[in-house]
């Protein structure tokens, strides 16, 4: 029972913990500079994405319309977002912090590639789709100003993006292997 009202409204949590995140960016930016401060403001810049895309379950019921089976639940999505996104990019922080700054890289390919993958879906459909007005206007700019901050070798954005990639295609395959068992 606690584990379904979890999984079905965590993204409410989210939602008001974002602005306390973006109130203590200016301590982080202080603190640990201002590269550091742009990666842990893609936290609660995708807390902001997620309430737009999944309040109302929006996107999973989005997604299983288009495809005509249920490729995604509940708990699907909460562990994507969860695990993917939220530990994804605290994880990205301390490796940033603590490894080497490149490695916080994942953050801002995160949101790029998240943004994309939300316009071309809207660019293909002709229509709009849960998260996409937060993808074109938190991810990109917030994106392009991570890039532009945070100094890194090739490696490391190759590194990055191939980490968001293999998450993504993760996901992807394991929604195809979900709906193939239901036929």
């Amino acid at each position: 029972m606690m584990w379904e009202r979890l999984s079905e409204n965590w993204v409410y949590g989210g939602v008001l913990a974002a602005p306390l995140f973006v109130m203590l960016a200016p301590f982080v930016a202080v603190s640990a500079g201002q590269p550091t401060m742009f990666i842990f403001l893609a936290l609660p810049a995708y807390m902001i994405h997620q309430y737009e895309e999944h309040d109302g379950d929006r996107f999973r019921i989005f997604v299983n319309s288009m495809v005509g089976g249920e490729a995604l639940t509940k708990g699907d999505v909460f562990w994507i977002n969860y695990l993917g996104v939220w530990i994804l990019l605290m994880a990205a922080l301390w490796l940033h912090l603590s490894v080497a700054p490149g490695a916080g890289l994942i953050a801002p390919y995160l949101l790029l590639v998240n943004g994309l993958v939300h316009i071309a879906q809207a660019v293909k459909m002709r229509r709009y789709n849960p998260g996409l007005w937060t993808a074109v206007l938190w991810f990109l700019p917030l994106a392009a100003v991570t890039f532009r901050e945070v100094e890194a070798p090739l490696l490391a954005h190759l590194a990055s993006l191939g980490v968001v990639i293999a998450l993504h295609g993760l996901i992807v395959y394991n929604a195809m292997r979900r709906l193939a068992a239901q036929k």
